[in-house]
């Protein structure tokens, strides 16, 4: 039994031998179980000469998950592309952000850049009356060289001092206008601009009958109108037409048309602002229309009911037209919905003052109509002074009871002192004498 056993551990030890070296190395190692598939299969009659297949290999690692790639963000939208540039029916002639000024003093290059102008928009000018006017050159070879010869005046100097303006319409599809100052020497200074009106574009779309280029600016309107003093503008009847019709373009366009002039206008206060002038302009135009301006006021109030321009414009115009009756009644609105102290107010009492007929503003009625001032708050009361120091007690300070009390009860506390001290030396002394007799009967004792 011992040789055959002997033979079969032998056996055992060659088959190992014949196994290749990593199958080898992995039963020794893994140590399967009797009863694992492993071991059936090594154990088996073939397993002294079969070749496992080498492992498989490795996966590779899964790739990183990378996130998106952000888009970048979409360009920002080009400013609009304005039809040749023309971006409004009304415009300065010393270019956009411009006021109209037109001088030999001024920064000329301002003229060397044509103004190209919308059919049927303006080009605005503006000066000091005496010192400048407009003309229209002969044609191009005139205009560069400074010839007058043949020229046409469109507007003269005007009064000495006066404010003068003009408003160059632009009417004839592709015509090209050459203007310059006649004054000697200012066209050599470079006073002289050209004026190029569209061949297509326009303030009209005649397929919708809507402005196809607008005016969207109360603040531009307010400077062909030289505000405060409201002196520019409607010189003349082709002017004060197109200086009207920028201001009912600005009406479509509410509010933010007048948030230029005014940053809190609402659509109410805007419409309000565009009727007021339009009635203006039609009063105070060379040939007034004086019915048109009364509608347009009354159509302004009814937008805002309390629009104290409105008010004080529509006095004006009753004064004009010498109604006293209309005059006092809409002074009185005046001061009921906007104050006897309102600018236009004042305004109101200095156009009574220079009336061309006997009527008088109503100051006695506004002043009663004015409430009073409200009552100015009361005076913050004084602050309170500072508590006096404290003062150390004293006998002398101290009412006759008192120091009665205190010394009866020092009395007392000594007592009591006195007594519990008594009281414990008593006791001490009784707990000793027990102990001395003891002592004293042992020591009769015998040793």
């Amino acid at each position: 039994v011992v040789d055959e056993l002997s033979m079969s551990f032998a056996r055992l030890l060659i088959a190992l031998a014949l196994l290749p070296t990593h199958v080898r190395s992995r039963s020794i190692t893994t140590m399967p179980s009797l009863s694992s598939p492993a071991h059936r299969k090594l154990a088996g009659p073939s397993s002294s000469h079969a070749r496992s297949p080498p492992p498989p290999s490795p996966l590779p690692p899964p790739s990183p998950i990378l996130s998106p790639i952000p888009s970048p963000p979409p360009p920002p939208l080009p400013p609009p592309q304005w039809p040749e540039g023309i971006s409004s029916r009304l415009l300065f002639v010393d270019g956009a952000g411009g006021t109209g000024q037109w001088s030999h003093f001024a920064d000329t290059t301002r003229y060397e850049m044509p103004v190209r102008c919308a059919i049927g928009g303006f080009v605005f000018f503006s000066w000091t009356g005496g010192q400048h006017d407009v003309v229209l050159m002969r044609d191009q070879q005139a205009y560069e060289q400074c010839d007058f010869e043949g020229s046409t005046t469109l507007a003269d100097v005007g009064q000495a001092g006066s404010a003068q303006s003009y408003s160059y319409v632009c009417t004839e599809p592709g015509e090209t206008a050459f203007l310059s100052c006649s004054i000697p020497g200012h066209c050599l200074s470079g006073q002289k601009v050209e004026v190029h009106t569209s061949s297509s574009v326009s303030v009209d779309d005649a397929s919708s009958s809507m402005a196809a280029v607008h005016a969207q600016s109360l603040r531009d309107v307010m400077t062909v109108l030289n505000h405060p003093y409201m002196n520019t503008g409607y010189a003349t009847e082709a002017q004060a037409n197109a200086t009207l019709e920028a201001i009912w373009c600005l009406k479509v366009h509410c509010p933010q048309s007048a948030q230029d002039w005014d940053a809190v206008a609402t659509t109410a206060s805007c419409k309000a602002d565009v009727h007021n002038l339009a009635g203006f302009v039609s009063r105070s135009r060379p040939r007034p229309q004086f019915q048109h301006a009364e509608r347009y006021y009354h159509e302004a109030l009814e937008f805002e009911p309390h629009h104290c321009p409105s008010l004080e414009y529509l006095i004006e115009l009753y004064l004009a037209v010498g109604n006293a009756t209309a005059a006092v009644s809409t002074a009185l609105r005046l001061c009921s919905s906007c104050g006897l102290e309102a600018p236009e107010a004042q305004l109101a009492q200095a156009a009574f003052s220079g009336a061309a007929f006997d009527v008088s503003f109503p100051l006695a009625e506004c002043i009663a109509m004015t409430p009073p001032p409200p009552p100015l708050p009361p005076p913050s009361p004084p602050p309170l002074p500072p508590p006096p120091p404290s003062a150390p007690i004293s006998s002398s300070s101290l009412p006759a009871g008192a120091i009665a009390g205190i010394c009866v009860g020092a009395m007392a506390v000594l007592f009591v002192a006195a007594f519990v001290a008594f009281y414990k030396c008593f006791r001490k002394k009784n707990k000793a004498a027990p102990k001395n007799k003891e002592i004293a009967t042992t020591s009769g004792l015998p040793h």
